[in-house]
């Protein structure tokens, strides 16, 4: 089959170049409008399946995003008033709760958050509000944000994970002495080539702590 020409034409956004060989395909070698360079088969671009670098659909898909999207159609989506617009309407929808309010109650808390205490930038500090009245009680944390949501807000939950917690580091402790007494006491007692037997006693010894 005859090879058609097709140096020196333009093709929509491509003109070729130079007929050239690509992982062992016949290909044509183009330069976009963009000015990038991009190889294409001879039936591509004929046909028109290929008709820029890829440029084109980029563009088409802006387009479409803008058309659909009524957020891009302003082009400020990615201009920092746009975001502290976008923030204030998000915090008066959400919180009933202006910037100004907002830099106040971050000026009082000296930019730290009010559970853990810790410094943290504006764009870290989450408001906490009540989630049964509506109520912003303060800035938190992520971490202390997720905490206090978990426990569905209940002082009663946070109160025994508090005893729970004090409980268990106390055992550990207790244990950890326990282990060093049993290791003391056991010397000359217990053939200390006899792990089971060693690994028994401990156990023992920690069913009548903990039980």
């Amino acid at each position: 089959m005859k090879l058609i020409d097709l140096k020196n034409k333009k093709f929509n956004r491509l003109k070729v170049l130079e007929l050239t060989h690509k992982n062992k395909v016949t290909v044509w070698k183009c330069k976009c409008d963009c000015g990038n360079i991009t190889y294409v088969q001879g039936y591509a671009l004929r046909k028109g399946f290929t008709k820029s670098c890829g440029c084109l659909n980029t563009e088409l898909r802006k387009k479409r995003v803008n058309e659909l999207n009524p957020f891009f159609k302003h082009g400020r989506s990615k201009t920092r008033e746009y975001h502290r617009e976008h923030e204030r309407k998000r915090l008066l929808k959400k919180y009933s709760l202006t910037p100004l309010e907002y830099n106040i109650m971050l000026e009082k808390q000296n930019n730290r958050c009010a559970i853990c205490n810790e410094f943290y930038t504006a764009k870290k500090l989450f408001v906490d509000h009540n989630h049964k009245n509506g109520l912003v009680r303060g800035l938190l944390c992520n971490r202390c944000n997720l905490l206090i949501g978990w426990a569905n807000d209940s002082t009663d939950i946070l109160e025994k994970a508090i005893k729970y917690l004090s409980k268990k580091e106390n055992k550990r402790i207790e244990i950890g002495h326990m282990v060093s007494r049993s290791l003391i006491a056991l010397q000359g007692q217990v053939d200390m080539n006899n792990i089971n037997g060693i690994v028994e006693t401990l156990y023992a010894k920690y069913q009548e702590l903990v039980g």
